[in-house]
């Protein structure tokens, strides 16, 4: 269930502010398209480089 209590506040929700470890993070709907986007770009590069991480390759490789 979702907690919509207090994120009304301009501060932020309460549970944001008060988390020690910073788990708990606020976004907006833009920075997770961009994140998402970039998420699959990395996916998609390392398929067509079959399996291989695409920050490894050496330019010989590319």
């Amino acid at each position: 269930m979702k907690c919509d209590l207090c994120d009304f506040l301009p501060e932020g929700p309460a549970c944001v502010r008060a988390c020690p470890n910073q788990a708990l993070r606020l976004i907006t709907d833009d920075s997770l398209q961009r994140q998402m986007k970039e998420k699959q770009r990395l996916a998609a590069s390392w398929f067509a480089n079959g399996g291989e991480d695409p920050l490894s390759l050496t330019q010989e490789q590319h």
